[in-house]
């Protein structure tokens, strides 16, 4: 159904969540309190770990923070095919939240869909755990950034990075020194790299990384479009 569940206390729960309710399907139109669950503290989930069921377009978790807190519950995504798209977004634009948690499970058909508000949006998804091990055909920057501190925090390296994000803010930032991109990119026009990132993952981007992309890169358009680069020093 519609009706979603908002957690704004801290929770002492050690199994964790399991989200398998059909809720909105991951296209909808406009965010904004249109998640299964609805997040506004980083300890409202308990301890546990994060469950998604396999129900076929979901936008599972819905993030209300800022300051780049960071949600330190693994992350099981849905292994069935029948889970086509799985979405994790922020509630706005100012949001700015770190996964810190490891992500496994997935399916090589399943797209792991990142939404951060509305376009232009500067909203804030960081990966910062290394075994990330999850499986996705594709993993979705619709709107907003995605801040990673290495290439494995992406999951398998079969994973295929799209970024769609158009304005200022960029689509993919750099949040480590020397990362090296071995997957493949595929970028819309107006997407941005940001190599000047929050490596200390207290929210102030401050630093500048150099980078390397030596995986395939594409584009998501059947015309060229063009795409930036901004920060610090960047290899391709």
């Amino acid at each position: 159904g519609a009706a979603r569940l908002t957690l704004s206390g801290t929770n002492s729960s050690l199994s964790g969540p399991v989200l398998s309710s059909a809720g909105p399907a991951v296209p909808a139109s406009g965010l904004g309190l249109n998640a299964a669950v609805i997040i506004s503290n980083v300890n409202a989930l308990g301890t546990g770990p994060i469950t998604i069921g396999a129900v076929p377009n979901l936008r599972a978790i819905e993030f209300s923070l800022t300051g780049g807190a960071s949600v330190t519950n693994t992350i099981n995504l849905p292994t069935d095919p029948a889970a086509a798209q799985v979405g994790i977004q922020g509630n706005s634009s100012s949001t700015s939240y770190g996964l810190s948690g490891k992500i496994s499970g997935g399916s090589s058909g399943l797209v792991f869909f990142f939404d951060m508000g509305n376009m232009q949006s500067a909203g804030i998804a960081r990966l910062s755990n290394a075994d990330n091990d999850f499986k996705a055909g594709t993993i979705h920057v619709n709107r907003g950034v995605l801040a990673i501190t290495s290439d494995s925090v992406l999951g398998d390296p079969g994973n295929v990075l799209k970024t769609y994000q158009s304005g200022t803010a960029g689509a993919l930032r750099f949040d480590a020194p020397n990362i090296n991109i071995a997957r493949q990119i595929m970028m819309s026009a107006g997407c941005g790299l940001d190599v000047r990132g929050d490596n200390s993952g207290d929210g102030a981007v401050d630093t500048s990384n150099d980078a390397t992309i030596s995986g395939n890169m594409g584009e998501t358009a059947v015309t060229a479009v063009p795409w930036t680069v901004r920060g610090g020093s960047q290899t391709n």
